[in-house]
């Protein structure tokens, strides 16, 4: 019996998964179309559209189970920030790192 599609991410493995998943996506993108985009513009995209940048719980979840440490979010919210907008930005620091990551260690692209 198959398993339901859960989109959180409950553990690392859910994490990195994610971050394959994506990091493959862009791969296939750039090799079908090579004019397609700059890299840097699609791991943005996709950094910003993933459930860990709309979605505070989803964010704490990258941050708890990442590698990277979300050290560049300061400059994207402004000091009336709201504590879930910081940790959906922290969210998206390390989403975005981890996916420059595995596409610069996997496919050579970054």
């Amino acid at each position: 019996m198959s398993q339901a599609y859960n989109p959180n991410i409950e553990s690392r493995s859910d994490y990195y998964d994610r971050i394959e998943t994506s990091a493959e996506e862009i791969a296939r993108a750039v090799e079908d179309d090579p004019a397609v985009a700059e890299v840097g513009e699609l791991v943005h995209e996709e950094s910003d559209s993933s459930r860990v940048a709309m979605y505070h719980h989803e964010a704490i979840s990258a941050i708890e189970h990442s590698d990277s440490e979300p050290y560049e979010w300061k400059h994207l919210v402004d000091d009336s920030a709201s504590w879930q907008e910081v940790i959906r930005v922290m969210g998206y620091t390390v989403y975005r790192q981890d996916l420059n990551k595995e596409l610069r260690d996997e496919y050579d692209l970054i």
